[in-house]
């Protein structure tokens, strides 16, 4: 069975571990790209790598967890 290249949002929310209206909200800012087919909205599973690798952080010495979620994101 191949891979499948496009999700649907509930199926994108599941992989990233969210919910279905931050995924909305993710595609409304531009941060996901989507596949319109029709009246359908779909995610390609490769901009769901590309978004997670883009966001990974490096927590460093004299950092920890907490000041990554107190710190305002930057983009």
């Amino acid at each position: 069975m191949t891979e499948k290249l496009l999700l649907n949002v509930n199926e994108a929310a599941s992989v990233l571990g969210c919910g279905r209206t931050y995924v909305y909200g993710m595609i409304q800012r531009g941060e996901l790209p989507v596949v319109k087919l029709g009246r359908l909205t779909r995610i390609p599973a490769r901009s769901l790598v590309e978004f997670v690798a883009g966001e990974e952080s490096f927590v460093g010495p004299g950092f920890s967890a907490a000041d990554l979620w107190s710190r305002p994101r930057q983009r």
